[in-house]
C-alpha cells in the first residue's frame, strides 16, 4: 500500500530519513507573471534546452497516465500544474510554487494531473554538479552537517519570496543570449545556494559530502550507470561502496527505494528504451547492449515495467528499428 503525501500548505508529512522529505509550505508564494513569461519561450510541448547551461525547460499541455520514467540528479521547478509521484512506497505530490531536488539518479513512476493547453503543465530542471554544490558547501557558514545514513533522495520545498525573486531573474536571461551566458550561470549558483540554506538542503549536501555512507551510495549509483551492462553480484556491490553487504542493502534502500538488484535492473530497462526510442536500436541490440543475455528475458522484464513489449512500445512511439 502506497503512503500517500499530499503538498497542502502548513503541513509538513514525512520526516527527516524517510525516502521522500516533504517541507512546510506555508512560505510558498505565488509565482505572478512567471508562467506567462516562460510562455514566450516553452512554445511547444516536451522537454527543450534554454540558453542557460545546465538549465532546462518543459511543458506539457495535457494529462499524463501513471508511467515509469527517471530523474538525474536536478532540482525541478514546477511553474505551473501538478505532478503526483510514485517512490518505492511513497505517493506525493507536487505543483506550482514548489521544487524537488532528486540527489541521484532516481527511476520511480510519476503521471501529471493537472495541465491542459489553456494552462499548462511548467517547469524547470537545474542540472546537479556535485563539485559545485561542494564548493558551496564549503563557502556556507554553519553549513549542514553530513548526511545520515537514511537521508533519503527526494525532497520537496515550497518556493519562497527569494528563490522567486532568482527565478524571474533567470527566466529574464532567456531574452538576450549573453545574459544567459554571463547571468544565467550565477543566478543559478544562487538557487542552489537557496536550496542548500534550507532544512531540506541536507539531501543535496548530502550527495557531495565526501565522509558518509550517502556518499558510498551515490559512488555506486554513479558506476551502475556508467557500467550497467556487467552483471554485478551483490557483494561485488558492497566490496565498491566498501561496506557490508547487510550495511549495503539498508543505505542503498534507503536512499533508492529498491535493492540494489533491483535498481541495476530498472536502469538497464530504462536505458535500452533510450537507446531503442532515441537511437532506433532493435529490441535485442539494445537487450545485449545493456548486458542482457537472452532477449525473451529482457521482454518480459520491458513489458512488466513498461506496460507494452518493446516492439509495441516503439510503434507506440512512431519509431523503427534500424536494419
Amino acid at each position: 500500500m502506497n503512503t500517500n503525501v499530499t503538498i497542502a500548505p502548513g503541513t509538513s508529512v514525512v520526516t527527516a530519513g524517510a525516502a521522500v522529505q516533504i517541507s512546510d509550505m506555508t512560505g510558498a508564494v505565488d509565482l505572478g507573471a512567471l508562467p506567462a513569461r516562460f510562455l514566450q519561450h516553452a512554445t511547444a510541448e516536451g522537454l527543450a534546452e534554454t540558453p542557460v547551461p545546465g538549465v532546462k525547460m518543459f511543458r506539457v499541455d495535457s494529462q499524463t497516465p501513471r508511467a515509469p520514467c527517471i530523474y538525474e540528479p536536478c532540482v525541478i521547478v514546477i511553474l505551473q500544474g501538478e505532478k503526483r509521484g510514485y517512490f518505492g512506497t511513497h505517493a506525493f505530490e507536487y505543483g506550482a510554487s514548489t521544487y524537488t531536488v532528486f540527489s541521484v539518479l532516481i527511476p520511480m513512476e510519476a503521471e501529471i494531473i493537472s495541465a491542459s493547453p489553456e494552462k499548462p503543465f511548467l517547469g524547470l530542471a537545474l542540472s546537479i554538479d556535485p563539485a559545485a554544490i561542494a564548493d558551496l558547501q564549503m563557502r556556507i557558514e554553519d553549513a549542514p552537517m553530513p548526511a545520515p545514513k537514511a537521508a533519503g533522495s527526494i525532497a520537496v520545498s515550497p518556493v519562497d519570496a527569494t528563490m522567486s525573486d532568482a527565478l524571474h531573474r533567470l527566466v529574464a536571461t532567456f531574452d538576450h543570449e549573453p545574459d544567459a551566458r554571463v547571468l544565467g550561470p550565477m543566478i543559478v549558483r544562487e538557487i542552489f545556494y537557496r536550496v542548500l540554506s534550507e532544512h531540506k538542503g541536507i539531501v543535496l549536501s548530502a550527495a557531495a559530502s565526501r565522509h558518509s555512507h550517502y556518499h558510498r551510495i551515490c559512488q555506486l549509483l554513479r558506476q551502475l550507470q556508467e557500467d550497467c551492462s556487467v552483471n554485478y553480484s551483490t557483494a561485488e556491490m558492497a566490496s565498491i561502496a566498501n561496506m557490508s553487504k547487510t550495511s549495503l542493502h539498508e543505505s542503498f534502500k534507503s536512499i533508492t527505494a529498491m535493492t540494489p538488484l533491483q535498481y541495476l535492473k530498472s536502469i538497464r530497462l530504462h536505458q535500452a528504451r533510450l537507446l531503442m526510442l532515441g537511437e532506433g536500436m532493435s529490441a535485442s541490440a539494445a537487450a545485449y547492449r545493456v548486458g542482457y543475455a537472452s532477449a525473451s528475458q529482457f521482454s518480459r522484464e520491458f513489458k512488466r515495467l513498461f506496460g507494452l513489449s518493446p516492439r509495441l512500445d516503439m510503434q507506440r512511439e512512431g519509431v523503427e528499428p534500424r536494419a
